[in-house]
């Protein structure tokens, strides 16, 4: 009974062999969104660590009065590195977008 479904035979089946790879093929991603994925990637990394470098060292610096300040200022230098990739990532997710918004048609207009 389930086999016969439409829903169901899309998908593979138990004899299906897919060698390690998907199923379905997955559509061809633009040059543009995987330089956006990278960038997200690539400045999230270095804003969490440079965050929890910045408030461990703050931390450490008032509980023990030492040396931690140096620490703490790596971190806010580390952090705001990340910050300014994710900037450019969203500039640069930004104009893609304009661009996919006037290559669609216009509709008529409903009168």
């Amino acid at each position: 009974m389930l086999r016969d479904s439409p829903v169901i035979s899309r998908f593979a089946a138990r004899g299906d062999e897919c060698h390690g790879e998907s199923v379905a093929p997955a559509a061809p991603m633009p040059q543009k969104a995987r330089l956006v994925v990278v960038l997200a990637i690539a400045g999230a990394i270095p804003l969490t660590a440079g965050v929890l470098i910045w408030v461990i060292g703050s931390v450490m610096g008032v509980g023990f009065h030492g040396g931690w300040s140096s620490v703490a200022g790596a971190g806010r230098v580390i952090a705001l590195a990340g910050l300014l990739l994710g900037l450019v990532m969203i500039v640069l997710a930004a104009s893609g977008r304009g661009e996919t918004m006037r290559a669609r048609p216009r509709r008529a207009s409903r009168t």
